[in-house]
């Protein structure tokens, strides 16, 4: 019994000491923490990803659209190229470019229209297939349907929003098969192509024009390029815009201010002019009038030396 004793405190006392020894051991408690907070930080961020995996799911299992996933999609968009309005782009053909004012003479006359006995520059490309007959037109990215109008003029028009600024827009097109508000993805077909009766002379085709915040651009500066790449370009076609105007108005100030400088000259120089000449007269009319005086004194010397002779003679 006493042998049992005897162990039992001893296996005590060695608990105590090892607790002891563990105690004396300073970084044990902020290894503990550094632990628990890893376990707690890890669990949060599980929650959270397992949480907008639910909020994405109806209560009967089905997704829900246009929840968490919004950033998503945008982000996706930029990314996407751009890309002609058409299925099989090696079938189709621009048969009349983009009117560029920096282009040489013969390319400018090529992308003029003539309608009503008028020229206009041509906002876009104009595109057929090599038979002349129609085909299908399709979205050159993914974006909302603005617009869709039905126009005798233009031939039937549709507009897509793709964020941004950007804008794409078809016209020449029958059959259309989209609806103002709806989302449609890259290569999704709009319509086929038809004629207009502002280009009659095209014929069958389709014409297609990419817009940057209201100004048309040329689209095939930016074909089978992201979307991302063409809102790069535009911000630094505007910066530069912005800054050579800045220049404009700090030139034209400083211009006015050396104006502004000569002109003060100038009149400093008359005024400092008219002050010299004040005082030349001054000095001239100061010169008279001593001349004035010596010429009194010599009159009257003068006269005092006649009186004195004059006594002499009455004396004598």
């Amino acid at each position: 019994m006493m042998t049992e004793v005897m162990k039992m405190r001893e296996e005590k006392n060695r608990t105590s000491q090892k607790i002891g020894n563990m105690k004396k051991k300073r970084w044990l408690y902020p290894a503990l923490y550094l632990v628990l907070a890893a376990i707690a930080v890890s669990g949060i961020l599980w929650y959270n990803a397992t949480g907008n995996d639910v909020a994405e799911q109806g209560p009967n299992g089905e997704e829900l659209a246009g929840q968490g996933n919004e950033e998503a999609v945008e982000v996706n968009a930029s990314f996407e190229t751009l890309s002609l309005p058409v299925l099989e782009a090696d079938a189709a053909e621009i048969f009349q470019g983009f009117y560029d004012p920096t282009a040489d003479a013969a390319d400018q006359e090529a992308a003029l229209v003539v309608f009503e006995q008028q020229y206009h520059q041509n906002q876009g490309l104009n595109i057929k297939n090599a038979e002349g007959t129609s085909f299908e037109v399709v979205a050159a990215l993914s974006g909302t349907v603005a617009a869709v109008q039905e126009d005798a003029l233009l031939g039937n028009v549709i507009e897509i929003d793709h964020g941004n600024g950007v804008m794409t827009h078809y016209s020449s097109v029958t059959n259309m098969e989209v609806a103002a508000g709806d989302m449609v993805k890259k290569g999704q077909p709009l319509g086929s192509a038809g004629t207009s009766q502002f280009n009659q002379e095209a014929g069958t085709h389709v014409h297609f024009e990419v817009r940057h915040n209201g100004e048309a651009i040329n689209p095939e500066t930016y074909l089978n390029q992201p979307l991302a790449a063409l809102l790069e370009a535009r911000a630094a076609e505007e910066k530069a815009e912005k800054d050579a105007a800045e220049n404009t108005d700090d030139n034209a100030a400083g211009e006015t201010s050396e104006e502004t400088d000569a002109h003060t000259g100038a009149d400093t120089n008359t005024d400092s002019d008219a002050d010299a000449a004040d005082d030349t007269e001054a000095e001239a009319g100061d010169d008279t009038d001593a001349n004035a005086d010596d010429n009194n004194a010599d009159a009257e010397a003068d006269d005092q030396a006649d009186e004195n002779a004059t006594e002499s003679d009455d004396q004598n």
